[in-house]
């Protein structure tokens, strides 16, 4: 999808297709298990954005005009409410931030978290998008009508804050990850709806990490973490992932200040990421 403010917004676009049907709602989650995840969050300086803040979020892209007059940057959460943030919502929520050191979270610098019923590009009035993290505000977006992508939506935009936090701008050439890239390969546009389904190209996690390197290195991250045996045996027949996979290893370490984060990941990929 087209990111008409480079540098300052990094999206996750994953799109309806990908989606498929959203499940059957649960019964509602107890408001306790809410308000344990709102305190879980705010010793970390990251607020909670439900229904019961407001009705939408929007980013500060958006101006004080009609929507068919949005410019592109702008981006607006339609906010989840009881029905839709059930109780495994929560736990999937809840078991992304644990796996976190706090300090690492803490300096993320995540001022809010928004969840999510729809998250859509106004002046297009598409809903294709799952997550979004806005640097500027520290903002993050993510929807939560499918709690199966849940995992994969957090770690991609935890990515995207920790690394925008600590590089002034994440999106400025990369000299030690391009030059692993194949040969000639140059970051383009991301896939459209029927070129999400191929088969992902040879030195990437999957087709949207070839749309831009702060999207191939976000995506390879999340792939760490959400889905690690999956990636490992990316790692273990594609060099260039296996590359890449050393590159965010050794650089998470470095932005976590520790081992905790990276040890945590499971053994398949430590040993992709091995010298």
């Amino acid at each position: 999808m087209k990111q008409s403010t480079p540098g300052r917004r990094s999206i996750l676009s994953l799109f309806v297709a990908l989606l498929g049907v959203p499940p059957a709602r649960a019964t509602p989650a107890p408001d306790a298990r809410a308000a344990a995840l709102r305190a879980t969050l705010a010793r970390v300086g990251i607020a909670l954005e439900t229904r019961s803040d407001g009705v939408v979020a929007v980013t500060a892209g958006c101006n004080d005009v009609v929507d068919r007059l949005q410019p592109d940057s702008c981006q607006r959460c339609i906010l989840a409410d009881n029905r839709d943030i059930t109780g495994e919502v929560l736990e999937r929520i809840t078991a992304v931030v644990d796996r976190y050191p706090t300090e690492m979270l803490a300096q993320a610098d995540i001022h809010t978290l928004s969840l999510c019923r729809r998250l859509e590009n106004i002046a297009a009035q598409k809903d294709i998008l799952a997550g979004l993290s806005e640097y500027d505000g520290r903002h993050m977006m993510a929807v939560v009508s499918n709690p199966e992508f849940l995992a994969d939506i957090l770690h991609h935009e935890i990515f995207h804050m920790i690394e925008s936090a600590r590089i002034a701008d994440p999106t400025t050439h990369d000299q030690e990850w391009e030059s692993v890239n194949p040969i000639g390969f140059s970051y383009g546009t991301g896939p459209s709806s029927s070129e999400a389904r191929k088969a992902r190209p040879i030195g990437f996690v999957r087709q949207y990490a070839a749309s831009a390197l702060v999207e191939d290195r976000a995506s390879t991250f999340e792939y760490m973490m959400a889905v690690p045996d999956e990636l490992c045996e990316m790692a273990t027949n594609d060099p260039i992932v296996h590359a890449k996979v050393k590159i965010i290893w050794s650089r998470m370490k470095r932005y976590a200040g520790g081992d905790e984060l990276m040890n945590s990941v499971a053994p398949c990929v430590r040993l992709a990421a091995s010298p």
